[in-house]
C-alpha cells in the first residue's frame, strides 16, 4: 500500500520557500538535506523522515501540525512567520538541543535515509523545564523491535558518562564503532573478557546479542520521546 502523504506539506514548504525568497538548493543546504529532494517534497513524490519534518518546521517557526495538515498560503496571524528565518544557536541548559540526523536500529540493519545528511545536526526546540542539566540529543527510531515505540519516533535522551550509571533492564540508545546507533534493553555483565552488555529486544523476534564495552561510544538514556501515533 501507498505510503500516505501529509496533505498541504508540498504546497506550504514551496510556499514558505518563496515567502523568503529561497532556492531549493539553499533552502537544501541549511536543512543538510539534498536538493532533490525539496523538488520530491513539494511535488508530493516522497513523504520527508520524521527529523526533516521537525527540521523544517523548526526553521520557519511553524507549527509542526500546520506545515503538514494546514494551507499555510491561507492563513495570517501568527501561523505564519512575519521575519525570515535565521539560525539559532543552542540555549543551554537546553532549550533546544541536537538532533541527531542518523537513524537508531530498533531492528533491521542500521543504515542511513538518503535525505539526510549524516554529518549535520539540527536544533530540536524542548521547554527546559522537561530536562535536566545533563547532556540532551533527539534521535529518531527506526524499525519494530522495541515495540511499543514505533517506527519514526524521535526520542529525547539524556547522556550516560559513565558504566556504572547503567541500570539493567532499562532500555538504552547506545552508539558503537561498529553497528551504529541501536535502541535496546541493556543488561551489563562482568565476564572473563571484561565487561560486557548484553542487548534485549522488547520484539521476541528480534534475537539478543553481546557486545563488549569498549566496542560502545556513546549510551543515552531515554527521557521521553515525540510520536505521530496516538497510543
Amino acid at each position: 500500500m501507498k505510503e500516505q502523504l501529509p496533505l498541504f506539506l508540498g504546497q506550504n514548504l514551496k510556499f514558505l520557500r518563496k515567502k523568503f525568497k529561497l532556492t531549493q538548493r539553499a533552502l537544501a543546504k541549511t536543512l543538510g538535506i539534498n536538493r532533490e529532494n525539496i523538488e520530491s517534497y513539494e511535488n508530493r513524490k516522497i513523504k520527508p523522515q520524521t527529523a526533516v519534518q521537525f527540521r523544517m518546521a523548526s526553521y520557519f517557526r511553524v507549527a509542526l501540525s500546520d506545515l503538514l495538515y494546514s494551507d499555510l498560503s491561507d492563513q495570517v496571524g501568527p501561523n505564519v512567520p512575519d521575519s525570515s528565518p535565521e539560525p539559532r544557536q543552542a540555549d543551554r541548559p537546553g532549550r533546544l538541543i541536537e538532533f541527531y540526523n542518523g537513524p537508531i536500529a530498533a531492528g533491521g540493519t542500521p543504515g542511513y535515509p538518503d535525505d539526510l545528511d549524516q554529518d549535520s545536526d539540527y536544533l530540536l526546540p524542548i521547554p527546559a523545564k522537561y530536562l535536566s542539566n545533563g547532556e540532551h540529543k533527539a534521535f529518531e527510531i527506526k524499525g519494530q523491535s522495541m515495540l511499543p515505540i514505533t517506527d519514526g519516533t524521535v526520542m529525547i535522551a539524556e547522556k550516560v558518562n559513565r558504566l556504572s550509571d547503567l541500570k539493567d533492564g532499562l532500555a538504552y540508545i547506545i552508539k558503537t564503532h561498529r553497528d551504529g546507533l541501536v535502541y535496546k534493553r541493556v543488561f551489563l555483565k562482568e565476564t572473563d573478557a571484561g565487561r560486557e552488555l548484553d542487548l534485549v529486544s522488547d520484539n521476541k523476534a528480534f534475537a539478543p546479542y553481546r557486545m563488549h564495552s569498549e566496542d560502545v561510544e556513546e549510551i543515552w538514556k531515554p527521557k521521553m520521546f515525540l510520536s505521530q501515533e496516538m497510543p
